[in-house]
């Protein structure tokens, strides 16, 4: 039986000596590493790609992203002693987590005495990014598909614009050939496939509401779509067509059309046909703005560099330790705690959570991916802002950064960024490769497949910039949408939740709502008054 370590030493012994007889799908397939097969049996099948400059050393940066180390301290039990018995302070709210879950809360609360915990030196959780030649870029989610109700308005109040991206945002590399949006001739395959893929969807599309929430996903159509997968509703579609989907899935969920419920990607697909926006340095556009404004609402509120270890809920409310970034150990006090965190990590910090919710938060899995910003020093590619390959290539898709700034009229001769997104699905190698953290390996791999499809990419590459999140998100697998509900029926203490995959889809909407609501509740609770109810979101809300 071949084990992960075998898979491993398959992958970088071949990265290593510059050979590339293998993709990252077909080292799992020669090790055993992961699924057999994907939903249409192709694992395994890639063709072995030769390096263009075999044995070169790419210009690759140091890690963003996730950090395992003290995560898996945590998850092993390695928790400090040394806490003070007695609370330094009581607070009305503490937050954890620095996400846009967690900075929105703290953004809805910035009235009261509130103090966000956040692990990294950055804030902003995937929301994160840096600067190439002033083009902001991401180091994880870029785009936006809502700009009215709440969002609309929070984007307001903080003072950024959405740039509307232009009709057919999307290309296509199919049959080695590059496609422009979803519409075209009928006698193109392409074409006649997404014809089918929007037949399919049609008799369910009146029925999807504005926004994903677990209430509005509810009702006996939806909930009979959240039941079964994707693909079972796809029937019509070419086995080729539905490798494109299943990047298109991976891209945002990590999870192909095999495994994702219909119901999500029945909502995540209607992107495609519905306008996008994006800011100018993608999501981590919002995530700098929600900073900017809590801090100017005074007091040292955001404490980044820490580690939550424990929650404690009681009758008055809950008592967080941590250790801040000098290694102290604290101990504060709240009326409520908010957790922007992970499910996966929700249920472990607090200690006295009650069965209801572990069982609510323990089954949701999560899919892994790394992102690779390849910073150029000329522009060298023109395609449209989001571009999807099928699942012969190692990566997903990858978007143009600069877009926004050219939407707004600026334009960059001399510079680009292409943000190149590696999905790996729940269970697969994904996880381990990124944990081994072998930069150069990783980066000849997704740098020798983009070369496939962009001319020239060697001859301008500055530099590649690595993130790696190995928890990326929660897969909306089938029952999503059940189990979320699930977790608005186990509330019971003080406290609430607020990551993004309590809301909806992990995206930057679904984590406003989760910010916004958990807001409210900690309000509502703090006071003594009865629960609110979770939001519904729609156009006209705000």
């Amino acid at each position: 039986m071949k084990t992960r370590r075998d898979f491993l030493k398959v992958l970088f012994t071949c990265l290593a000596a510059g050979e590339y007889p293998l993709s990252i799908q077909a080292a799992q397939a020669a090790t055993g590493e992961g699924s057999p097969e994907n939903a249409h049996g192709q694992a395994g099948k890639t063709a072995a790609k030769q390096a263009s400059q075999p044995g070169r050393t790419l210009n690759v940066s140091e890690w963003f992203g996730d950090d395992f180390t003290i995560g898996h301290r945590f998850r092993n039990g390695e928790v400090p002693k040394d806490f003070p018995q007695q609370p330094e302070r009581t607070l009305d709210f503490v937050i954890v987590g620095g996400g846009i879950g967690g900075l929105s809360a703290a953004h809805y609360l910035k009235d009261h005495n509130v103090l966000l915990l956040e692990q990294y030196n950055q804030l902003g959780g995937q929301a994160r990014g840096g600067f190439y030649k002033s083009i902001g870029f991401s180091y994880g989610a870029a785009y936006v598909s809502n700009v009215d109700g709440i969002y609309g308005k929070l984007y307001e109040e903080l003072g950024i614009k959405p740039e509307k991206l232009p009709a057919g945002d999307n290309t296509f590399f199919w049959n080695q050939k590059w496609y422009q949006g979803i519409t075209g001739p009928d006698k193109d395959a392409l074409y006649e496939n997404f014809k089918l893929l929007m037949a399919a969807m049609s008799s369910t599309r009146k029925t999807l509401p504005e926004a994903d929430t677990p209430q509005a996903m509810s009702g006996e159509a939806l909930e009979k779509l959240d039941s079964i997968p994707l693909a079972a509703t796809l029937k019509n579609c070419s086995q080729e067509f539905l490798q494109l989907v299943d990047s298109i899935c991976k891209a945002s969920t990590c999870a192909t059309t095999a495994n994702i419920s219909a119901a999500a990607g029945y909502y995540l697909l209607e992107d495609l046909r519905s306008d996008n926006y994006c800011f100018k340095g993608g999501n981590p556009a919002i995530s700098r703005a929600l900073v900017e404004k809590i801090n100017a609402s005074g007091g040292d509120r955001l404490q980044q560099g820490t580690f939550v270890w424990q929650i404690k809920l009681n009758e008055n409310g809950a008592d967080v330790f941590y250790t801040s970034k000098d290694g102290q150990a604290h101990h504060v006090a709240c009326k409520h705690v908010i957790v922007a965190t992970p499910h996966m990590l929700s249920w472990r910090l607090i200690s006295n959570l009650n069965d209801s919710m572990k069982l609510a938060l323990m089954p949701f899995q999560y899919g892994s991916y790394m992102v690779a910003n390849f910073l150029l020093t000329k522009k060298i590619f023109k395609g449209a802002y989001d571009n999807f390959v099928n699942t012969s290539h190692n990566f997903a898709d990858f978007v143009i950064s600069e877009t926004p700034y050219e939407i707004a009229g600026k334009q960059f001769d001399n510079a680009s960024v292409l943000t190149v997104y590696q999905p790996w699905e729940p269970g697969t190698a994904g996880r381990p490769l990124l944990l081994q953290g072998e930069r150069q390996a990783l980066a000849k791999v997704v740098n020798d497949d983009l070369s496939q499809l962009i001319e020239h990419l060697d001859d301008h590459l500055y530099e590649i910039v690595l993130s790696r999140w190995g928890h990326a998100m929660a897969v909306p697998s089938t029952g999503y949408y059940s189990r979320l509900r699930k977790i608005y029926a186990a509330y019971d203490g003080p406290y609430s939740l607020a990551h993004c995959s309590t809301q909806g889809i992990p995206c930057a909407e679904a984590a406003i709502r989760a910010g916004k609501f958990a807001a409210e509740r900690a309000r509502s609770m703090s006071t003594k008054t009865s629960m609110v109810v979770p939001l519904t979101i729609n156009k006209s809300s705000g």
